[in-house]
């Protein structure tokens, strides 16, 4: 999933990606209640949760998943 997510972070404009080591940040965990690796959390850009997902997903998902929430995710040229 971390390539996935490099991946489509370097492809896509003002798209922001971070990875969280939850054994290192238990308070990620509870917050957003993640029982399963991976869990995607999407944030807006305020930090509040918007959609989380456990498993993973392929860039074309994530990219899908954006903007049914609203967002326009747009190529990097």
């Amino acid at each position: 999933m971390a390539r996935i997510l490099e991946g489509f972070e370097n492809s896509y404009k003002g798209v922001n990606v971070s990875k969280i080591n939850l054994m290192e940040n238990m308070d990620y965990a509870k917050k957003y209640g993640v029982r399963v690796v991976p869990t995607l959390v999407f944030l807006d850009p305020q930090g509040e949760l918007l959609y989380r997902h456990e498993g993973i997903m392929s860039s074309k998902e994530l990219r899908s998943k954006w903007e049914e929430l609203g967002y326009s995710v747009e190529k990097q040229e």
